[in-house]
Order: structure tokens, then C-alpha cells, then sequence
């Protein structure tokens, strides 16, 4: 099945649907939320910077390979339903979820009378506990990257207002 093409418009980072409302750019269904998507698009870089590159890589060949990489990147606003907007946040929220659990832990043994009064070994390692789980947690996070929804399509610029979504099959139709 040769590959299928959604033209929709951009304005600024959302994408614009002119044929009616948005919908989920993986299966079709109404949108929950928009998640940012960074792309890149090399071809619309060179085309967009063609005229100016042609005269920088005279002068200084590093200015034209930063205004190339200048345009080379962008993210859109993409539509997604709850099932794929939610996708790639489990990092986060298994982090959320431990303080939560810690803190919700340091309130039951608070209520029981069974946290110690003045400076103890048990008050030191629960202060530890606490701080490991942000500090690491937040270390794990940034080490994996930011996550970020997988859309079943490759995203090319057409211009500055206009981005085309190729399907390698066919593009999802508005449920």
C-alpha cells in the first residue's frame, strides 16, 4: 500500500484542521489533550535557507551550518485521545507516585505517635528516604529523556503555515 498524505495547516506550534475539528493523529478518536512533538525536517531547511547558506558558506561555513540546524528542527502541538496522550508518562508518575506513598507513609507513622520527637537515627534515614526518592527519581527522568508520544508517521514542512503528515499506510479518519 503505497504511503498516505494528511496536509493540515500550522499556526505557530497547533496544527490547524480545516475540514472541522481536530482528532487524535494516531487512531482518529476526539482529542483528550496536545502534547508537544519535536520534528525535523532537513529538506525544508535546506529549501528555507538555500539563498542566504549560498552566500554564508563564503564567508564563514560554521554561520551556514548554524542557520541550517536553526531550521531544521520544530515541534507541533499534536491532538491525541486520552490512550495515546498518557503514553510515555509512566516515568513520571511512578516518581509522583513514590513521594506520594512516602509522604502519605511519614502522615500514618505521625498519627501513631511512632515518629521519633528530636534528632535520631530513624528521623535521618526517613529525611534520606525522602530526598532519595526526588533526587534519583529526578535523575532517572532526566537520564531517559523527556518522553514523548510516537506518532505512526513521518512529519515534513511544507512551508512555514503548512505541515504533511505521511502515513505509511493510511492516515486515521475522525471517529
Amino acid at each position: 500500500m503505497p504511503p498516505a498524505e494528511l496536509r493540515l495547516g500550522l499556526s505557530g506550534r497547533a496544527l490547524v484542521f480545516g475540514d472541522g475539528a481536530p482528532f487524535c493523529l494516531v487512531c482518529g478518536a476526539r482529542p483528550f489533550g496536545r502534547r508537544a512533538i519535536p520534528c525535523r525536517d532537513a529538506d525544508y531547511a535546506r529549501r528555507k535557507s538555500q539563498n542566504l547558506n549560498s552566500i554564508l558558506e563564503w564567508l564563514n561555513p560554521a554561520l551556514a551550518y548554524f542557520n541550517w540546524r536553526r531550521k531544521v528542527s520544530f515541534s507541533i502541538d499534536a491532538p491525541l485521545c486520552v490512550r495515546h496522550f498518557w503514553r510515555g508518562l509512566a516515568g513520571e508518575f511512578l516518581v509522583i507516585g513514590a513521594l506520594a506513598a512516602a509522604i502519605a507513609g511519614l502522615f500514618v507513622l505521625w498519627a501513631k505517635g511512632k515518629l521519633p520527637s528530636g534528632p535520631s537515627e530513624m528521623g535521618a534515614w526517613l529525611k534520606g528516604g525522602l530526598v532519595a526518592i526526588v533526587l534519583v527519581g529526578g535523575w532517572l527522568i532526566s537520564r531517559l529523556g523527556k518522553p514523548r508520544p510516537l506518532l505512526p508517521c513521518e512529519v515534513k514542512r511544507e512551508s512555514d503555515d503548512r505541515v504533511v503528515l505521511i502515513y505509511p499506510a493510511s492516515p486515521p479518519v475522525r471517529r
